[in-house]
């Protein structure tokens, strides 16, 4: 069936039974028909998850000993509860909220009932109704807080510049409209500066889509903290060329003109010293605010802006992220999160 809420109630019906093997497998023979339908898999949804779906072993099979059922892992942390916050943003649209429903399910059962962090949800357009029914699917873990936004040009940009933005941006195989370049420089920018995160050190940003689909181990936060990181992430992967027009152009532009030797760029560079489209997927992102608000990233983002590239060519703020990361902070300031039993559809 190629019906998203069939996989849906699938995969929490393997969830609710404790096996997580076929939950993940679930989840990716969702994505598989979502994106592409089951052309080339040559064999029926049923047998692709429950036999050939690579995710269907991730797990320990269903009756065998975890590790963390023989002996707890020991936290990495202190133990000392950081002054964090953990963010969406939501849209609105059905099958987003839908998701996000399970998201915050998700994230109450495997992470805040342990470590109660605040969540903060913007949004554009919930109603009451959506409000009243995600915070029942959250369930009180901890603070839930939804703080509306409005997406508009920045004040910055004059008429006649705005009067240029294509309403439509046609690339890698789909149409952005303007919500989502506003989302991206919402993303690289002003949620730093919201007045909803301020106080905060640190943040956990996570997609509507964004799952974690099993216990948290550890206080994700204090990690970071203990281990004097400033970046996390999970993965890292390649960017379609078409949606970075003359990002890296830009980039070096602001190099040379600053002077800056970046600190840990080389592994995002290809043999030529050419970026290679590297970018960290966004949809589980654990930082410090310090790093987004200081000078130096400032420094490049408002170059950034100067160009319009968000805005003409759909220039992501996960792309920007990974070069920003990789100009201003070494190496050792950089955690790679490879362990959180974590999943998101795209």
């Amino acid at each position: 069936p190629s019906n998203k809420d069939y996989y849906w109630e699938l995969a929490r019906t393997y969830e609710f039974e404790g096996d997580k093997g076929l939950t993940l497998a679930t989840l990716d023979g969702m994505t598989r028909t979502l994106r592409t339908g089951w052309d080339g898999i040559n064999q029926a949804a049923d047998a692709y998850i429950h036999d050939t779906s690579p995710y269907r072993s991730f797990y320990t099979p269903k009756g065998a000993a975890k590790p963390s059922q023989e002996a707890a892992r020991p936290s990495q942390g202190g133990g000392t509860k950081q002054q964090a916050v953990i963010i969406y943003l939501c849209c609105g649209d059905q099958t987003e909220l839908r998701e996000l429903h399970h998201s915050l399910s998700y994230l109450a059962s495997h992470f805040t009932s342990r470590y109660p962090y605040p969540v903060v949800v913007f949004h554009d357009m919930l109603t009451s109704d959506n409000k009243t029914s995600l915070g029942e699917a959250y369930g009180g873990a901890s603070e839930l807080r939804f703080e509306e936004i409005e997406f508009r040009f920045p004040e910055t940009m004059q008429a006649d510049a705005i009067a240029k933005v294509p309403k439509k941006l046609f690339l890698a195989g789909h149409s952005w409209g303007l919500g989502y370049r506003h989302m991206s420089r919402f993303f690289s920018r002003d949620i730093y500066y919201h007045p909803a995160m301020q106080g905060y050190d640190y943040y956990l940003r996570l997609d509507a889509d964004s799952f974690l689909l099993d216990h948290v181990e550890e206080d994700l936060f204090d990690r970071m903290s203990v281990k004097g990181k400033v970046y996390g992430y999970m993965v890292v992967t390649k960017e379609d060329s078409s949606v970075v027009k003359g990002l890296w152009n830009a980039t070096k532009h602001y190099l040379e003109g600053t002077g800056i030797e970046p600190r840990s760029i080389k592994q995002h560079l290809t043999p030529e010293g050419e970026w290679n489209n590297n970018m960290f997927y966004t949809n589980f992102e654990l930082s410090r605010f310090d790093f987004w608000r200081g000078d130096e990233y400032r420094s490049y983002f408002d170059h950034l802006d100067g160009t319009m590239g968000i805005y003409m060519h759909r220039w992501g703020d996960a792309p920007i992220h990974l070069l920003g990361v990789s100009i201003f902070l070494d190496q050792d300031k950089i955690e790679r999160f490879s362990d959180v039993p974590f999943w998101h559809q795209y």
